[in-house]
């Protein structure tokens, strides 16, 4: 099965919407751990935890985030140097 090329063009829609979503998914990975910061005080008293203990909560969500993200480096196709 032949390789197609997939570039997208500095300035180019394809770019710029490739650019866009990174952008997007990035701010909501972000978004996303603190949303949990929210949930701390009520951790703390539903587990009998302190306040250091329930701040594990957004460590390991953002380890669970690195984890999940180096999975999806790992599998990955590799890029195809143009020229």
């Amino acid at each position: 099965m032949p390789l197609t090329d997939h570039s997208a063009a500095p300035g180019s829609v394809r770019y710029k919407r490739i650019r866009n979503c990174l952008f997007l998914s990035g701010l909501s990975v972000f978004a996303q751990l603190y949303l949990f910061q929210s949930l701390l005080a009520p951790l703390c008293t539903a587990f009998s935890l302190t306040l250091a203990e329930s701040s594990l909560a957004v460590s390991f969500a953002t380890a669970g985030m690195a984890a999940g993200c180096s999975y999806w480096l790992s599998v990955q196709t590799p890029c195809r140097a143009n020229g």
